[in-house]
């Protein structure tokens, strides 16, 4: 920073001193000039004369102008001078403290190596001391190696007996916590769903159930309803005023899972009694009834759980399977014959 000044300063004293040349040169002309101007003043007029007089003073006027800026311009590069040889003594200082510093870091590095050779002599001195400890205590822990095998194998069979006998105490106790706990869930549950499937028939138990009757094709439920209800008192013989309802199984027509189903093949109709006695006379005791209208023929069956209808079709497998004649009585009968 100190040097970036110092050349512009310098820089400006020389621009100063030329322009002084300069006006100096000015002035040499103007002077000369003067001076031939004066020759020819005697031949000159009042008028002229005056002319001429105010015309000289106007150039003496800026000849003293001239020497009073050349005298500014000269003290201001006394003053550059000056500041020029400041800073020459500011950089003569900066240089000796520099020289000054770096003998201190002459001195500090070889007292630094001096410090590290030390070091390093102690650091191997307290290793070797360290070394020689660790071995003798490794090779006196290596003499004590089979003494302390035979503690600690003696320990953990100890251990293991107990761990043994606790894991079967504990085992056998929580084996027949679980048992009983299983078993109470067992009863528990199988008691939970006998009633819920004794409740689940009881509530079926005045129903019917038609399969064929077909579907009414009117816009409103309760129309649709009325149609199966008036069917169903005709079809049955059973009055109006003993049906306390009916509905069809399964989402409508046209919708959910029967999106494509037609009409000709019309949704279950289950129909509720007044009371389970009548239920059971209508569908002949569980067995189905097949009833007669105008030349078609409908199913009443009775309204079972889903356990039932998996019984009963579990039950016609095996009844199917028993009538179908295996292959060795087919060849067995032709052979008769």
């Amino acid at each position: 920073m100190v040097t970036d000044n110092t050349d512009e300063k310098l820089a400006a004293a020389r621009t100063a001193y030329k322009n002084i040349a300069k006006k100096i040169e000015n002035l040499d002309n103007t002077a000369r000039k003067s001076k031939e101007n004066t020759l020819t003043w005697k031949h000159l007029s009042k008028d002229q004369y005056e002319e001429e007089l105010a015309d000289l003073t106007n150039i003496l006027d800026d000849n003293l102008n001239a020497f009073v800026l050349l005298m500014n311009c000269v003290d201001d590069s006394l003053k550059t001078i000056n500041q020029l040889k400041t800073e020459n003594d500011k950089l003569t200082e900066y240089s000796n403290i520099c020289g000054k510093v770096e003998e201190m870091f002459t001195d500090w590095k070889g007292e630094l190596q001096s410090s590290t050779v030390n070091i390093e002599d102690d650091v191997k001195n307290c290793v070797k001391e360290n070394l020689k400890s660790v071995v003798e205590t490794t090779v006196s822990k290596i003499a004590n190696t089979e003494k302390f095998k035979k503690s600690f194998a003696d320990a953990v069979q100890g251990v293991q007996s107990k761990i043994s006998k606790q894991a079967e105490k504990t085992f056998k106790t929580s084996l027949t916590d679980a048992l009983k706990t299983s078993q109470n869930e067992m009863i528990e549950h199988t008691v939970a769903r006998h009633d819920a499937d004794q409740l689940e028939r009881e509530k079926r138990s005045r129903n019917i159930v038609i399969v064929g009757v077909p579907e009414s094709s009117a816009s409103e439920t309760n129309d649709r309803i009325a149609a199966d209800l008036e069917f169903v008192s005709e079809l049955t013989q059973i009055p109006r005023i003993k049906i306390e309802k009916c509905f069809r199984a399964g989402p409508p027509i046209g919708t959910g899972s029967n999106v494509n189903r037609e009409r000709s093949n019309p949704r279950p109709l289950i129909v509720t009694l007044e009371n389970p006695d009548l239920a059971r006379k209508t569908h002949k005791y569980g067995n189905g009834s097949r009833v007669v209208n105008e030349g078609t023929h409908y199913w009443i069956n009775p309204d079972l759980t889903r356990a039932e209808r998996k019984a009963n079709y579990e039950a016609r497998q095996r009844l199917k399977s028993r009538r179908q004649p295996t292959g060795e009585n087919s060849e067995t009968v032709a052979t008769d014959e």
